[in-house]
This record gives structure tokens, C-alpha cells and sequence, in this order.
């Protein structure tokens, strides 16, 4: 029998790949700076998981860039009401996990919300530049269009291990 961790989880919170759930043979508690005691249990990944990672949003990366800028506009709005409506969950994870003060926590929150919401205003809009020049009856223009996939890793859950 799993025993339960203080959150009362029963499961190691895994790796999610491709809309996939992953548990990997590293797993590594969660320790919560202010008390000492762990408060979860995660899968870690290894370079292999990362690449497989970057891999499916690549493949998914040409559905995503056709998809309507109001429509990807929505997907990020409906994200940051998703948030907003689990406020208080996602403040306290946070805080146990970090050991950060509540006005602290409630900011970057706050922070988080706003930048999706900000992403999402500028998607639809129609912008571009006209650049300069050097031949009369020349013209150009630039157009934002959506440019790729990128890998972030938060430093404070890398990690470490020997990994073969």
C-alpha cells in the first residue's frame, strides 16, 4: 500500500509528454523549505524525456501555428480563467513549495495571469513593419508569424542525478 503524503496524494505526480502521463524511474520528493517535510513526489526527467518533450511540440507545432489568431487568443484567455479559477490552489502549492511569503506568491500569480492575458490580446492584432528601401518603387513588410518551439526549465526543480 502507497501511503499518503501530506497533500494527500496517493500517486507521484508525473512527466507530461505528448498529453501523456509519465512516471520515469527517477522519482524525487518535493520538500517544503518552510517545514522540512515532504509534500509530494515527482517523476524526474532525463535529457531523453526533454527531447521527447520538444519533439512533440515540434510535431505539434504546425497544427498549432494554422489555428485562427482569435481562436489561439481564446486558448490562452480560457488558460488564464482556468488559473484564475483555482487561485487559491495553485497560491498554495506555490507557497509549500517555495517557502515564499503569501503577497509574494500572490503577485508572481498574479504576474502569470497577466502575461497570458496580455499574450493573448496581442495574437489577433495585425501587425507589422514597413521597412526602408533602397529602390524607388521597391516596398516590403514584415509580418509576425508564430516562430517555434522552445525548451524553458525552471532552475528551482532541476534535479541532479547520475543519469546512465
Amino acid at each position: 500500500m502507497i501511503a499518503k503524503n501530506p497533500n494527500g496524494n496517493t500517486a507521484v505526480i508525473p512527466l507530461l509528454i505528448n498529453n501523456e502521463s509519465s512516471v520515469t524511474e527517477t522519482i524525487f520528493d518535493v520538500t517544503s523549505p518552510s517545514t522540512g517535510e515532504v509534500i509530494d513526489r515527482c517523476a524526474g526527467a532525463t535529457v531523453d524525456d526533454a527531447n521527447r518533450a520538444v519533439a512533440a511540440a515540434k510535431a505539434a507545432f504546425p497544427g498549432w501555428s494554422k489555428t485562427k489568431p482569435y481562436d489561439r487568443r481564446d486558448i490562452l484567455i480560457r488558460a488564464a480563467d482556468i488559473m484564475l479559477s483555482r487561485k487559491e490552489e495553485l497560491i498554495r502549492y506555490q507557497m509549500e513549495e517555495t517557502g515564499a511569503g503569501r503577497m509574494f506568491v500572490e503577485k508572481t500569480f498574479m504576474l502569470g495571469v497577466g502575461f497570458l492575458k496580455d499574450f493573448a490580446a496581442r495574437i489577433p492584432s495585425i501587425e507589422g513593419t514597413v521597412p526602408s528601401v533602397s529602390e524607388d518603387g521597391e516596398c516590403a513588410m514584415v509580418i509576425k508569424q508564430p516562430y517555434g518551439v522552445v525548451l524553458g526549465i525552471a532552475p528551482w526543480y532541476i534535479y541532479l542525478s547520475p543519469f546512465p
